[in-house]
């Protein structure tokens, strides 16, 4: 009783030692003799359904630890103790596993590895704590275990958290943002997965819909998942999106869901992520590896254990009687290891495991073997300072006094240690040689299941790593400070899994319209086209600029064509400066030739006021061109739309008083000798009225819409055309030239009413043949001013200014030319016709 108690306070006092020991303290030890007890909790499957990785594996993969362990003390590392394997449970349910876990306290059994999920691990923990029995898991990484080291389960393997990590660092990469949740009851999943979805937000991903699954789940729960996704009975599966699954689901949901999808033929609809792992089980994906095809599988990295392949494939029930090798011996190989079973064929005894057959190298029994290297590890270092022969109470002891069969002494004292070295999330810390495991890089394998080289194999995708030296730091903590390295062992991986989006990407040009749930916004929408004049910026249509045009959802500057003869029409520039320039020599020479015969019977007689405005006018229209000549102004606008008119009276009000005097005279000339009525001021002022009219017009348009210069877009938006606003009016053209347009058509009906006088009048021949020519360049002239496209718009200032030009030209050489050559060149003939014509017609 007394060693007892000095034991256990002797533990308490030196248990910080312990802690923070990491090598021998002492060199000797007293040996001791006894046998370390553990049991083990594998879903092995006697009971039903064969578990070869999951249950068989992981349980050999204790007997091999074992085995090291004890073939290491050979070497004194436990300096005379053994480990041995008191009993494995195969459990399947959860009244199952509570009763293992009371028969393993009842039977003083200190240590225990497993149960084999979260579920059964939360479940277990609770037990294992009241019992003080140092238990460990090896693939419960449920991280509601975290910053509860103390009163729940131990494992071997990282917390969710990281795991759950892993999958948005994934779905980032795969760039999908739209995805379903399925999980399995509780801790096999709910709880991580409301963690994942949680964070969905963050990495804008969005959730359609989030399923969790009963702890019973029967085949009508299965269907209506899917009937939840696709409507009752599936219908228009084909039309709808692929979708992108995130199963949180242990082995037999999962196993059970790829059932489904392979019954209802769901393949192609489906992206499917394995959060938990499923690839790389057998149990899984055995007669469904063509629904696997292209499934995606988080899986923690596995270590590859020296030695154990070669024990797992030199197993034979030969060897070894145990029953579990026996079972799961004959199920493989279809074949009877006894004569008692008729129902199959006696085994030849020259089977043997092999890879894909029986055994799996991706299966994970390291999570298996640390755990029983972890409890070596402890139990050496209790043995090590508790045993060590310099300690004063060893004196009186030939061999180690601790009993392996008195678990209440140790076991509490085992479970502080393994606790206060491990990570704050219960992973156990690699801290004790010989057995070295690397635990403080936690390293997630993405798997891809693909069918390839002429069978099915689960291929290495990426890998996802993140280094924590330190045993306190939360997952939270190392997440933060630590950046975690994620790499594609390939590129193709994005041609080999289908990006799953909610809405694809709107169209140059168009702008997303959200969805109204503040849950599907940031991924779901409807495209909606900007206006032609608008480009799509951050989902707001952003109108160009008035110069300005949309190019590939860019606003670009319209090329700029100005609408003068330094513009668009520069290469007439200098054509029309030719011609204006010899117009306005010859109006000038034949003013002056006029000036200096002013008392010449030839130009008293045809009326000197009214040549001397026709003059004038024809000056005007030769200089309507320079107003096109220079770049548009408010000043140039305004001359454009005045000169023109202006001009044109000025030429034909004139000519329609003079034919019209002629028509009075020979008409009057039959009945009476007296001359009519036709004094020269009345003639002018006449001419200036309707000039002055003209000019009303202009100014109650310009105080309408001044004309200013402007940009004219085409509705292709090819060129901006700078010009004045008034040529874009069509109608305003034809208010300004109307009285000019009548005018001429005055002139014409007169000068057609006196074709039949005496032939001896020149100058009403040259009238009419002018006015003739004049309705035929008119009538070419407003044809094609009003059929110009608006792509040519420039063309009008051309033709308006080629108009001025030719009927300034016509005007001149049709009234002026005959009288000149009589002025300058005149012939014996014409002296005596034209002194009797002029005669006779001043005397009518």
């Amino acid at each position: 009783m007394h060693k007892k108690i000095g034991l256990a306070v002797c533990l308490k006092v030196s248990i910080f030692l312990i802690l923070v020991s990491e090598s021998h303290v002492f060199a000797e030890v007293t040996r001791g003799n006894g046998t370390f007890l553990l049991n083990g909790i594998f879903p092995i499957g006697t009971d039903g359904g064969l578990n070869i990785q999951s249950g068989f594996m992981m349980y050999q993969a204790m007997k091999y630890a074992v085995n090291v362990v004890n073939r290491a003390n050979n070497a004194s590392f436990l300096h005379g103790y053994k480990l041995a394997i008191h009993e494995v449970f195969d459990v399947n349910d959860t009244p199952d596993l509570q009763q293992k876990i009371l028969k393993t306290f009842l039977d003083r059994i200190p240590f225990l590895i497993g149960p084999y999920s979260a579920q059964s691990s939360f479940i277990a923990s609770t037990l294992t704590s009241v019992f003080n029995t140092v238990a460990i898991s090896y693939s419960s990484s449920c991280s509601f275990f975290d910053n509860r080291k103390l009163e729940t389960i131990l494992r071997t393997v990282p917390s969710d958290k990281f795991r759950v990590q892993v999958a948005l660092d994934l779905l980032q990469k795969l760039k999908w943002n739209y995805v379903v949740v399925i999980s399995s009851y509780r801790y096999d999943g709910e709880f991580d997965a409301a963690q994942f979805i949680n964070q969905l937000s963050s990495i804008n991903v969005c959730l359609e819909a989030e399923i969790g699954l009963p702890y019973y789940s029967t085949k009508s729960v299965y269907e209506s998942v899917f009937q939840n996704l696709f409507g009752v009975n599936y219908e228009n599966k084909e039309k709808r999106r692929s979708i992108g699954l995130i199963l949180f689901t242990n082995k037999q949901d999962t196993s059970a869901i790829f059932s489904l999808i392979q019954e209802h033929n769901l393949k192609n609809n489906l992206a499917v992520i394995c959060i938990y792992g499923c690839t790389n089980y057998v149990e899984i994906t055995q007669g469904k590896e063509a629904t696997l095809n292209g499934t995606l599988s988080l899986d923690i990295a596995y270590d590859r254990i020296q030695g154990f392949e070669n024990y797992y494939l030199n197993l034979n029930p030969y060897d070894d009687p145990d029953p579990e090798l026996k079972y799961v011996w004959e199920n493989i190989f279809n074949c009877s290891l006894s004569t008692i079973n008729a129902s199959k064929s006696l085994c030849t005894g020259e089977e043997r495991f092999s890879e894909g057959v029986g055994y799996y190298s991706q299966t994970p029994v390291h999570t298996v073997i640390y755990a029983v290297y972890a409890i070596a590890d402890s139990l050496e270092l209790l043995i090590n300072h508790i045993c060590n022969i310099r300690k004063v109470y060893m004196k009186d002891f030939k061999e180690c006094f601790l009993k392996a069969n008195e678990r209440d002494t140790y076991s509490e004292y085992v479970r502080k240690v393994l606790n206060w070295l491990s990570y704050s999330d219960g992973t156990l810390d690699d801290f004790k040689t010989p057995f070295i495991r690397i635990n403080r890089t936690i390293k997630y394998n993405i798997h891809q299941f693909l069918f390839t080289e002429e069978k099915y194999k689960n291929v290495l995708r990426g890998s996802w790593e993140l280094y924590r030296p330190i045993l306190n730091s939360l997952p939270e903590e190392v997440l933060c400070s630590t950046r975690p390295k994620f790499t594609f062992v390939t590129d193709d991986i994005l041609s080999l899994v289908p990006t799953i989006l909610c809405s694809d990407p709107c169209p140059l040009g168009e702008i997303r319209i959200k969805e109204t749930s503040s849950q599907k916004s940031m991924c779901c929408w409807k495209c909606q086209k900007c206006q032609d004049d608008s480009i799509s910026h951050n989902d707001s249509c952003v109108p160009c600029g008035k110069k300005e045009k949309v190019e590939f959802n860019k606003c670009k500057t319209i090329p700029e064509i100005e609408a003068s003869f330094t513009g668009a029409c520069g290469k007439f520039f200098f054509i029309y400066i030719v011609l204006i320039v010899v117009g306005l020599c010859l109006v000038l020479g034949v003013t002056g030739l006029f000036i200096i015969f002013k008392s010449n019977r030839i130009v008293s007689c045809s009326g000197r006021n009214l040549n001397c405005l026709i003059l004038v006018g024809i000056k005007i229209l030769f200089c309507c061109p320079i107003a096109y000549m220079i770049r548009p102004s408010t000043i140039s606008c305004v001359f454009r739309e005045l000169l023109p008119g202006m001009g044109f009276l000025m030429c034909y009000t004139p000519l329609f008083s003079r034919t019209h005097q002629i028509y009075k005279s020979f008409v009057c000339g039959k009945t009476s000798v007296s001359k009519p009525a036709s004094h020269p001021i009345f003639q002018a002022f006449v001419v200036f009225g309707l000039v002055f009219v003209q000019i009303l017009i202009s100014i109650l348009r310009f105080v309408l819409n001044l004309p200013n210069p402007n940009f004219v877009i085409l509705p292709n938006k090819d060129f901006n055309i700078f010009q004045c606003n008034s040529m874009t009016n069509f109608v305003s053209l034809l208010v300004n030239l109307l009285i000019s347009v009548v005018t001429m058509g005055l002139c014409t009906f007169n000068a057609f009413r006196i074709r039949h006088f005496p032939k001896n009048n020149n100058e009403a021949q040259h009238i009419g043949v002018t006015m003739y020519i004049s309705c035929l360049i008119w009538g070419v002239f407003l044809p094609s001013y009003y059929l110009t496209s608006e792509k040519e718009l420039f063309l009008s200032e051309l033709l308006i200014s080629a108009l001025c030009i030719f009927l300034g030209y016509l005007t001149l050489i049709g009234l002026f030319i005959n009288k000149v050559r009589l002025l300058l060149c005149p012939l014996p003939s014409d002296n005596n016709l034209n002194n009797q014509q002029m005669l006779s017609l001043q005397t009518i």
